[in-house]
């Protein structure tokens, strides 16, 4: 049965949530799409609970894929549908009835972007979960293609239970990877690196649940190490493309900084200076004050500085002395 959508929805161990998540797609207000679950072996709950829909609505296909990981799971799903438009979910979220009907509507009048999220609803489990809310908060904030691309080397700035996109991505630049990577990050970085605009609906059309056993949590791929690995590969090859006609300058200079330059370093990336508002002289590398480095116009600057606090005040800073975002600065975790 042909579709417009291919709804693709990896479950592992989601008894407990698996049902609330189907009927929330079953009763979104656009209905031409098939629902694709796929267990990636899953408990006997969960496929009990897959099983009964599949029964109930021959718009839904139960597949197993017997290799761990969401990247396995999610790539079953993209080759077993055929439908010109991809949407992801996890099964212990739930969409609000109108995010497919608002989102192919988006992507239809807007058709030089590729891939359409949401915002979301925070819901956790966990007690000290401030973290991840103010992660969520960042993401919200970002909605339009040039904030996407601009915050892509930052954290990620797609929440993936919410993401639609064209399938002409997966034709032309490849299935997700499933290396020990943060998969939908990498994708993400690939669309981009090669140019396709991603953008946001300014609405929260889906309730992101944070538990102490969601995979963000606990799996090895979504590490702070396996995110640095993806971010600074892709990190390298932009400045690479920068550094033929600007000098990269890093803000900050602490051990950690100099760690992570260390990376692009090693990854063919020529660091002309490191500068800092505070005048401090490491060893081992040239470094400019701030006020003498914002003189330079040949100077593009790269912050390598995560705290979040900290990131807003940089990019204040330097929009304050007629810096652009992409074209003279970069902040990047």
């Amino acid at each position: 049965m042909s579709s417009l959508i291919d709804l693709i929805l990896p479950f592992y161990q989601n008894a407990d949530t698996l049902e609330a998540a189907i009927q929330s797609l079953i009763d979104q207000t656009f209905q031409d799409f098939k629902i694709i679950l796929v267990s990636n072996n899953a408990d006997d709950g969960s496929i009990s609970i897959a099983q009964k829909w599949q029964s109930k609505d021959d718009r839904i296909q139960l597949l197993f894929e017997p290799r761990q990981g969401v990247a396995y799971a999610f790539n079953t799903g993209i080759l077993a549908g055929q439908s010109p438009f991809i949407a992801r979910m996890d099964g212990d979220d739930k969409a609000e009835p109108e995010k497919l009907e608002k989102q192919i509507k988006y992507l239809k009048d807007n058709p030089q972007v590729a891939a359409v999220a949401t915002q979301t609803s925070f819901s956790s489990s966990i007690k000290a979960s401030e973290g991840f809310l103010h992660f969520v908060n960042w993401q919200n904030a970002i909605i339009s293609p040039e904030e996407h691309f601009n915050a892509r080397f930052y954290e990620s700035p797609v929440a993936n239970p919410t993401i639609l996109f064209r399938r002409e991505l997966i034709d032309q630049y490849g299935l997700v990877d499933t290396s020990d990577a943060p998969e939908d990050y990498e994708l993400y970085l690939r669309w981009m690196d090669h140019g396709e605009q991603i953008a946001k609906l300014p609405e929260p059309l889906l309730t992101w649940n944070d538990h102490p056993n969601r995979l963000t949590r606990t799996h090895q791929n979504y590490s702070e190490e396996s995110f640095q690995n993806v971010r600074y590969s892709y990190l390298a090859k932009y400045l690479n493309e920068v550094g033929r006609d600007r000098e990269i300058v890093i803000c900050g200079a602490s051990k950690n900084i100099l760690l992570k330059a260390n990376r692009l370093q090693e990854a063919g990336i020529w660091i002309t200076a490191h500068t800092d508002v505070i005048h401090r002289q490491p060893d081992g590398v040239n470094f400019i004050p701030l006020s003498k480095a914002l003189e330079n116009k040949s100077f593009y600057f790269v912050s390598l500085i995560a705290k979040r606090d900290v990131y807003q005040e940089i990019k204040k800073l330097f929009l304050s002395k007629g810096l652009t975002e992409g074209e003279d600065f970069i902040l990047a975790g």
